[in-house]
């Protein structure tokens, strides 16, 4: 993005946000399935961005290509909520993010790439948390840090406690807490808001702590933790051990990198142990335990865990007080200690307050021992093992193969495949003979001259060797070299160029190359990318080149006759009740005829659309409608604005005229 665009970019983001009211709750509590249709007059972006860079001159092309990609995306994010499609807007904007999450640049070794990596930090938090506050929408896999976000940003609670949804705080209750909690309104408006607004967000939350709980148990009774403390990764990550956040913080317990080293947690090109849940946890737990040492009480060694000792001990000296309540706080600090009280009196006893939790099975696994590199895709073709239950039992392997020259690496596989797994261990190929290449070191090379040698960056190779800062190498040593096709980041000048266009399978699979994105995956067969995760069993958006995927059915049994279904490439702007009206049909019958289950759709997606007959043309009858209950302020246009319809429709529909007054409480047929 060139620096005028940048300028006039921000110029517009803050004229919008000047006039960009808190999110109304009764808009936040409807989560209506169509809003997403409500689209607007597009800003045009480009959408063929230019990802091509040149080599600069310490050849570090793998950092300012991700960065690039991160624009990308962001871009993306700008063009969907400009589209009036706030769903896809909060993915993309979160790819970018994941982006970042896996870079560690440090600012003494890459001062421009460090800046240019916070600048556009803050520029997609500001954008995020406009997409959030104008549509008020949290969907199930929103990361926690929509999650909190949103939060921050909600002003009245009042409505929220009014609805029906929402269930008060017993205090007559006999449940035993061990760590304290207090009842205030700042707590209550934490309950009313995991109710009703981010119910559907924090019930996927739920359903997926039972993973983990009973290995998080058990380590916090070893460092003597309270049992409570296990409902900490609801808020910090929504138990996702892939989870980050704008602060590069990673893993279950979001921790960043300077605090993860502290208690162990090393990570490089190969892993990075934020992510390992046991190893995370029991870090985690050490921390908390120093901090509570530090502090005296656990609302302010929370606070801490999430701002940082250094700011808590500050405001502590500034305000003269050790009352977390009564300090100022950071926002999001200030609402962190209330939320995890509100999720802890929820998990408890989450059928009281309405949630009913759909638990899934616990992890249960065994451990190999591994003393070479080797991927995740040849263990699956030895054993039997499904690459998709070894990438959620190894969390923390950033590359899809284990790590090289480390001697009896811990490997988890699922129980039962232990001896299938040691009878196969001789067979299973090395990737260092494949993906990797070992270069001897020679007198007067150095890693720029080597990087140069394979067409890869320095950066893959520092890391991937876990040099240090001054990048000292030995003559005689080894060293190990990412090639294009084992590296995520790195890439010679002709893969930089030109992404292939992904070809659609025919067979329902899909061998993944370098390169490729789930969303790109998911664009071209036609689905969304939640359903290409929930069909592959991923719990992230990370892929590795060589996986198979498999592609859930894009069209439901009965809707493939071609002479009564025309195909049909969605085009920028579209929405399904766009397509509909112009198709004579409805939006439910293309949703049935293609499998949807939302009304997301993307530019490039194939949909099969009911070819035009008298029988489905001009009969209103015929069609579904939504009720729209008449809200006081309400004019007919705005309706139609947000709707995506003509006033003259929303009138003939009604029988009214085009200037008839309207009534609070009054319905209104929306086809």
């Amino acid at each position: 993005m060139r620096k005028s665009d940048l300028i006039l970019f921000s110029i517009l983001m803050l004229l919008l946000i000047s006039v960009c009211s808190h999110p109304d709750p009764d808009r936040l509590m409807k989560h209506n399935a169509d809003r997403s249709d409500a689209g607007k007059t597009a800003v045009k972006v480009e959408e063929n961005l230019d990802l091509d860079i040149d080599r600069n001159g310490n050849g570090d092309i793998d950092i300012n290509e991700a960065i690039n990609k991160a624009e990308y995306f962001y871009a993306r994010g700008v063009q969907y909520f400009q589209l009036g499609i706030p769903d896809s807007a909060q993915e993309v904007y979160e790819q970018a993010l994941l982006v970042l999450s896996e870079l560690d640049v440090d600012p003494n070794d890459r001062p421009e790439q460090a800046a240019r990596i916070e600048i556009l930090l803050n520029e997609i938090e500001q954008d995020y948390r406009l997409s959030l506050m104008s549509t008020g929408v949290l969907y199930s896999e929103s990361s926690v840090m929509a999650f909190r976000e949103l939060f921050d940003d909600l002003k009245n609670f009042k409505k929220l406690k009014e609805s029906d949804a929402f269930r008060a705080f017993d205090k007559s209750d006999t449940i035993i807490y061990d760590i304290p909690i207090v009842m205030n309104e700042r707590v209550e408006n934490s309950l009313a808001y995991l109710q009703t607004v981010a119910r559907e967000a924090f019930s996927t939350y739920l359903d997926r702590s039972s993973r983990y709980m009973p290995i998080v148990e058990k380590i916090l009774k070893e460092e003597e933790l309270p049992d409570d403390i296990i409902y900490l990764p609801l808020v910090e990550s929504g138990y996702n051990p892939h989870a980050y956040s704008r602060a590069r913080a990673v893993g279950m317990w979001q921790f960043i990198s300077s605090t993860g080293r502290i208690y162990g947690l090393n990570h490089n090109w190969w892993y990075d142990e934020r992510r390992d849940f046991e190893k995370s946890t029991r870090a985690a737990a050490r921390h908390l335990r120093d901090l509570l040492k530090q502090f005296g009480s656990w609302e302010l060694a929370l606070a801490a865990y999430n701002t940082g000792a250094g700011r808590v001990s500050r405001e502590i000296r500034k305000k003269k007080t050790r009352d977390f309540w009564k300090l100022r706080l950071p926002r999001e600090t200030r609402n962190y200690v209330p939320l995890f009280m509100a999720a802890t009196i929820i998990a408890k006893q989450p059928e009281k307050y309405g949630f009913y939790p759909k638990y899934e099975p616990r992890l249960e696994f065994e451990v190999v021992d591994v003393s070479k590199c080797i991927s995740f895709n040849n263990i699956s073709s030895k054993t039997g093992i499904s690459v998709a239950d070894l990438e959620l039992l190894n969390p923390e392997l950033r590359r899809g193969v284990t790590p090289p020259n480390i001697k009896n690496y811990k490997l988890r596989i699922p129980n039962g495949y232990q001896s299938k797994f040691l009878a196969a261990y001789d067979d299973i190929p090395s990737e260092q003979n494949t993906n990797w290449v070992r270069h001897k070191i020679r007198r007067g090379e150095t890693v720029s001259t080597i990087a140069r040698k394979y067409g890869v960056s320095q950066a893959s190779i520092v890391q991937a060797n876990s040099l240090g800062r001054k990048k000292r190498i030995y003559a005689g040593k080894t060293l190990m070299i990412p090639t294009v096709n084992g590296s995520q980041y790195s890439s010679s000048s002709k893969t930089a160029k030109a992404k292939k266009k992904i070809v659609p399978s025919d067979d329902g699979k899909y061998r993944v190359k370098y390169g490729d994105t789930l969303w790109d995956i998911a664009v071209a067969h036609g689905v969304s990318v939640s359903r290409l995760k929930r069909a592959n069993r991923l719990s992230s958006n990370k892929i590795y080149a060589g996986r198979i995927l498999t592609i859930p059915g894009n069209r439901a049994e009965g809707y493939n006759d071609s002479s009564r279904y025309n195909k049909y490439t969605v085009k920028r702007g579209d929405t399904l009740w766009k397509i509909a009206s112009r198709n004579g049909t409805t939006v439910s019958v293309i949703k049935r005829a293609n499998g949807l289950t939302s009304n997301k759709i993307y530019p490039g997606m194939s949909l099969m659309v009911p070819a035009r007959t008298s029988s489905n043309t001009g009969n209103l009858a015929d069609k579904d409608f939504i009720i729209y209950t008449i809200k006081k302020g309400d004019s007919l246009w705005e309706i139609a604005k947000a709707f995506n319809v003509t006033i003259d429709d929303l009138a003939r529909w009604n029988n009214i005229g085009r200037n008839s007054r309207l009534y609070p409480g009054n319905k209104l047929k929306i086809y």
